[in-house]
């Protein structure tokens, strides 16, 4: 019984240590894996803010697409989400499998803040984290007409 109890204990922790921890860079992130190279995922997401103003940032802000300064791996973009007045954030990044590439929805926040972002899957009620990653799908996936890969 004593071995029971200690494997238990050692068992449990271990298969829901990382969630409790949040493991990872982004470990809340909404994944969408795609068969196609990063180049032309990122070069999709910007055409599409470039062919509709009402997603891109108002001015002002600073927050630009790109790698950023401390990152070589996550191509950010920000897309503007103009019914709820909000700014999300999102990333592209090189899938471990050659050919793929991975898009996260990650966080979104009010226009007028600064900083407070909320993680899409964390700080959210299940039914408004739902509702958030449904407009997302309205707003860019559905958009960029590419299939969803499983993983």
């Amino acid at each position: 019984m004593r071995k029971f109890i200690v494997l238990l204990f050692i068992v449990v922790p271990s298969i829901y240590g990382c969630n409790l921890i949040s493991a990872g860079s982004f470990p809340y992130a909404e994944r969408y894996k795609y068969k196609i190279t990063e180049d032309s995922l990122i070069h999709i997401l910007e055409s599409l803010k470039a062919n509709d103003s009402s997603l891109v940032i108002p001015e002002g802000y600073r927050l630009a697409d790109g790698r950023g300064e401390s990152s070589t791996y996550w191509y950010y973009i920000y897309f503007y989400n103009k019914s709820r007045d909000e700014i999300m954030l999102t990333w592209v990044r090189k899938d471990r499998y050659v050919g793929y590439t991975n898009l996260a929805f990650v966080a979104v926040k009010k226009k007028e803040d600064v900083g407070n972002w909320r993680n899409i899957n964390k700080d959210f009620s299940s039914a408004e984290n739902r509702a958030r990653k449904e407009e997302f799908r309205a707003l860019i996936l559905d958009r960029i007409h590419l299939p969803v890969e499983e993983d």
